[in-house]
């Protein structure tokens, strides 16, 4: 059959698109991989808040279902703080998360077509 679509690694599209893309281009944002399902925002920006001031918490849903896909986007207010927070290793309900940048829409299908 087709093969499953990659999974997302871009902030979605809003109304606070601009923002949203400066915050990803100031290396605010990153993109957190093997998240519980069961995991809400509250959860997410209690953890992450130990590098510094959270200002949002995006969990990747499914669509179609509205269920969780196992990643977030994590904005902080300070580059300093999103720094510290990729160097730093995470663990939500016994899963090891993996914390990175995220990369703008362009960023991440050119990096999706090279796999």
């Amino acid at each position: 059959g087709e093969p499953a679509p990659a999974p997302a690694t871009t902030l979605p599209h809003n109304r606070a698109g601009e923002a949203k893309r400066a915050d990803v281009d100031e290396g605010r944002t990153l993109f957190v991989r093997n998240v519980p399902y069961g995991a809400t925002r509250r959860d997410l920006a209690k953890l992450f808040a130990t590098s510094g001031k959270v200002s949002s918490v995006h969990l990747v849903k499914d669509s179609a279902t509205g269920l969780g896909r196992g990643s977030c986007f994590v904005t902080y207010a300070e580059k300093a703080s999103a720094d510290d927070a990729v160097a730093s290793p995470w663990t939500l309900e016994a899963r090891t998360l993996v914390a990175t940048r995220a990369v703008d829409r362009t960023t991440a299908s050119t990096l999706r077509d090279a796999t």
